[in-house]
């Protein structure tokens, strides 16, 4: 039996076609081994840098602009007035603009590389409830920034009982923007924690 498995009886032409089989397996079993981890590495790369990356920074760009929106909202018909609606405008702009960001980075980008980079890009999907979800924060930021476009246009025509129900309506935007932007932040924790 030792001498079976050692191929002590096979002729030396034999054993060293066996030698060249038994190297080729190896090399092909690591190749494949090797490709395969580099595959899963550029595929995770892909992930992280489409979808992971930019939806974390949208979250980050939109916490501290919603708290300061929650701090300035309050709006009163005193001299800080016309200062704190181009302060929410600002805010609104810079939310927009992070959305707008994201939501461009997170879209697959033109089919271009070599067939391995495509095929690797095909298979990571588009997550199309993240991206729905910020789709709804933006309609909500859109309402907020007509409501207050249509509050710099007539600003001084505006009577006490006016700027109440504003005042109302922009809370009920902005409480409605904050949870969602809360559901979203925990939706991408969960989704991407092991990155």
């Amino acid at each position: 039996f030792v001498q079976f498995i050692t191929f002590i009886n096979l002729p030396i032409r034999k054993k060293f076609l066996l030698f060249e089989f038994g190297a080729l397996f190896w090399f092909i079993l690591i190749g494949t081994v090797c490709v395969a981890s580099l595959s899963f590495i550029h595929y995770r790369y892909s992930q992280i840098t489409h979808t992971a990356l930019p939806y974390t920074k949208v979250v980050y760009a939109l916490e501290p602009q919603l708290l300061g929106l929650e701090h300035n909202l309050p709006l009163d018909a005193d001299d800080e007035f016309s200062s704190k609606i181009v302060t929410i405008k600002l805010s609104l702009s810079h939310m927009k603009n992070a959305l707008a960001e994201a939501m461009s980075q997170t879209q697959k980008s033109s089919q271009k590389g070599n067939i391995f980079e495509m095929v690797i890009r095909s298979l990571s999907q588009d997550d199309e409830e993240s991206l729905n979800m910020l789709k709804a924060i933006l309609v909500e930021i859109d309402a907020m920034d007509e409501m207050v476009l249509g509050i710099q246009k007539r600003k001084s025509a505006l009577s006490v009982t006016e700027i109440a129900k504003i005042n109302e309506t922009l809370s009920m935007h902005l409480g409605k923007t904050q949870k969602m932007t809360k559901t979203f932040a925990q939706r991408i924790n969960t989704l991407y924690e092991d990155y």
